[in-house]
């Protein structure tokens, strides 16, 4: 996630350059259009994130063992296409 941020940020500092330096509205677009896309799709992965609740309840011991036993559950009152969950 930081490597995509990173080169989401490298883009725009081009984009802003590339229109610094050809003085084309072009640039100025593009550049636009890459900062709208990203922050308008976290709109709704953000109003998803709030209607999401996770719990993890372990029960205590006094000693080391491999896979302690509990439990999980999530729950979820939004409608999200693409979900994966991996328990590990």
């Amino acid at each position: 996630m930081v490597r995509s941020r990173v080169l989401w940020i490298l883009w725009l500092i081009a984009t802003g350059i590339c229109y610094v330096a050809a003085e084309n509205a072009a640039f100025l677009l593009l550049a636009g259009v890459s900062l709208a896309l990203p922050l308008l799709a976290a709109v709704p992965a953000r109003q998803a994130g709030k209607k999401l609740s996770a719990e993890l309840s372990i029960e205590a011991s006094g000693k080391k063992v491999e896979r302690p036993p509990g439990k999980s559950s999530y729950k979820m009152t939004a409608c999200i296409r693409r979900t994966a969950c991996a328990v590990r």
